[in-house]
């Protein structure tokens, strides 16, 4: 699994938004069967997806995404935990009109 997910975060950081999101979805898939929707490692594999949803242009998908992905890392992680920052800033990203991914 750790693989497959380095190959995402390559795939997106590469601009191959489509690659990354199919690498992303299987991945996130075992992630949520093998540590559960809740564990840090899940939210992280999820938050790439995001990302590589809005590279796509499912901005609406992506903003779900992430809005999700903020509501379990406020709970488990706090406020001031700095992926729960990331998430924050990610979405306000994802929600401005400008924003081209």
């Amino acid at each position: 699994m750790d693989l497959r997910y380095e190959l995402a975060e390559t795939l997106r950081e590469r601009g191959a938004f489509q690659a990354a999101l199919e690498e992303y979805r299987e991945v996130a898939a075992v992630a949520d069967r093998v540590y559960g929707a809740d564990h840090p490692n899940t939210l992280i594999i999820r938050h790439g997806l995001a990302l590589a949803l809005l590279g796509v242009g499912q901005a609406a998908e992506a903003r779900n995404e992430l809005a999700a992905i903020l509501d379990i890392r406020r709970s488990v992680l706090g406020e001031d935990h700095p992926a729960t920052r990331q998430t924050e800033r990610e979405l306000r990203e994802a929600t401005r009109p400008d924003t081209q991914r």
